[in-house]
């Protein structure tokens, strides 16, 4: 389906990074949107239990820009091993759909 929205979830050490990763793939026009959130994250890195505050990005898209934002991602990424989940949703307001397909080419 042409405009199926996509949402792209990853997360980094620091607000500053999650703005410029936020700000080149809204100018590069790969998302349209993307949702900031501070979070603590408890993980398993090198056998040892390890918690840290993160920010989790989630960058909205279509489907036919998920492929060129996740590796546009990859490359701006500050981490050895990013999380990088990609998210389908169930529904999407007609409103919202519509907004995210004419804002991007």
């Amino acid at each position: 389906m042409t405009g199926e929205i996509a949402i792209v979830q990853t997360t980094v050490a620091s607000r500053e990074v999650a703005d410029t990763m936020a700000r080149v793939l809204i100018e590069e026009q790969f998302a349209v949107c993307v949702h900031l959130t501070e979070i603590n994250s408890v993980y398993l890195w090198d056998g040892e239990i390890q918690r840290d505050a993160e920010i989790r990005c989630e960058f909205k898209t279509t489907v036919e820009h998920l492929s060129a934002l996740v590796e546009r991602l990859i490359e701006i990424h500050p981490y050895d091993e990013p999380e990088i989940l990609i998210l389908s949703p169930v529904a999407t307001s007609d409103g919202y759909a519509r907004y995210v397909s004419e804002n991007l080419p």
